[in-house]
């Protein structure tokens, strides 16, 4: 997020992150000063017409404990106004990767409650596959069996 960020905030860091954001707070804060930032404590640059050097601040800590229900109804708002119910997202995804969901009941299995599951078969229209992200997702899939497989040869070696 930074590439459209006009004020810069920093609290306390690990060492890739600070290697990142040093050049945007330098020469005010040195190597090793983001990493070792007490609790409670910041580096702050502020950009605009007028470049302003970095400088150092601390938060106050409110004396008052929150709400849970006020918590639970910005949550609830949140959720309302900007979330994309997972059915929708699961639709999306399945049409994304070229597959399409048919219901099916779960065989038994050791687990008490076995429930319905979604078995995923290919569609068969090719105009209706992704083929870059099918590709991608193939290419992940048989890299991770690669990976597994050299692992169990590395097993039976030892």
């Amino acid at each position: 997020m930074l590439s459209n960020s006009g004020n810069i905030i920093v609290f306390k860091n690990g060492p890739a992150d600070e290697e990142l954001l040093l050049p945007f707070l330098e020469p005010e804060v040195e190597k090793g000063a983001i990493i070792n930032l007490p609790l409670y404590h910041f580096f702050m640059k502020v950009t605009n017409s007028d470049n302003e050097d970095a400088f150092s601040g601390e938060t106050i800590l409110m004396d008052k404990k929150g709400s849970n229900k006020v918590a639970q109804e910005i949550i609830d708002y949140s959720r309302k106004q900007y979330a994309t119910p997972r059915k929708v997202v699961e639709r999306q995804l399945n049409k994304l990767f070229g597959v399409e969901e048919t219901e099916t009941v779960k065989k038994p299995s050791a687990k008490p409650h076995p429930g319905k599951t979604k078995e995923i078969k290919p569609k068969t229209k090719d105009k209706d596959i992704n083929f870059a992200a099918q590709n991608s997702f193939i290419k992940n899939k048989k890299r991770k069996n690669k990976k597994k497989k050299e692992a169990e040869v590395d097993e039976e070696n030892i």
